[in-house]
């Protein structure tokens, strides 16, 4: 058994899908990912699946890593089991806590999105889409200014295993798009398109915006448009995030052309 830190997030909680909890157990401390699940083929035991099946053969220095995954087999009382998920406790909290703790410098900011950036490229080389590509997925190894990001948050994501296919899937639950609205290229927010499809040029837009957002010091949506937080940026910086944020996907770039751009 394992004793109760603190709750990180809880279900239904700004958009939470699951419970996340801070735990000790002997002199260790670890998160513990917490899913409802139906004993029926619902949504939420899918995305668990997901997840586990993603982080199962996923290993890079800036993915999360899983300690291991289970699921009670007795049923709740309302007729609900559980299941968890075990990885490491971060102590950097999420990229912009870290943004905000340690005020890191240019040098600092861009190791660390050259970091993000080779771990999106692992996940489009094992033909992985994120689809929720934001700061509060991206969890710091520590509060110190060489911390170290990981890609976290995989229950969304989508697995293209038919390599003779293009990297794409649609993103719909019902009527919803899932990811989140302010990090989403346009192409999943667009209302004339009934069936959204994601790809990993919909994962660079939404990296795009993480970059305008630690560069900028600024959070977008606030009093400022994308333009003129650009307009502030050194030229390779600002370069490098018009093509991220090109409104077509095809004109937009890839990670491998991201890794080679001058910044």
């Amino acid at each position: 058994m394992y004793d109760v830190v603190k709750y990180l997030s809880r279900a239904g909680h700004a958009g939470a899908r699951h419970n996340v909890i801070r735990v000790r157990q002997g002199g260790d401390e670890f998160v513990i990912k917490e899913y409802w699940l139906s004993s029926e083929d619902d949504k939420h035991r899918r995305r668990f699946l997901q997840e586990v099946s993603i982080l199962r053969r996923l290993e890079h220095p800036f993915l999360i890593n899983m300690y291991g995954a289970f699921v009670e087999e007795q049923q709740e009382a309302h007729g609900l089991i559980k299941g968890y998920l075990k990885m490491p406790f971060l102590e950097g909290g999420t990229l912009w806590e870290w943004f905000l703790s340690v005020q890191p410098s240019e040098q600092h900011k861009h190791r660390v999105l050259l970091q993000v950036l080779l771990g999106i490229e692992h996940l489009r080389q094992n033909r992985i889409i994120h689809c929720d590509i934001k700061p509060s997925n991206i969890l710091m190894s520590s509060q110190l200014p060489d911390a170290e990001p990981k890609i976290a948050d995989f229950d969304v994501s989508k697995e293209q295993k038919d390599r003779a296919q293009d990297l794409v899937a649609t993103v719909t639950s019902g009527t919803h798009v899932v990811g989140t609205l302010r990090y989403m290229a346009p192409e999943l927010v667009n209302p004339s398109s009934t069936k959204r499809r994601a790809s990993h040029k919909s994962d660079m837009f939404s990296y795009g915006i993480v970059m305008l957002e630690l560069l900028t010091g600024s959070v977008r949506g606030g009093s400022l448009d994308d333009a003129t937080q650009l307009a502030g940026l050194a030229g390779d910086a600002r370069g490098l995030i018009e093509k991220l944020l090109e409104a077509d996907p095809r004109a937009r770039l890839s990670s491998v052309e991201a890794l080679a751009h001058a910044y």
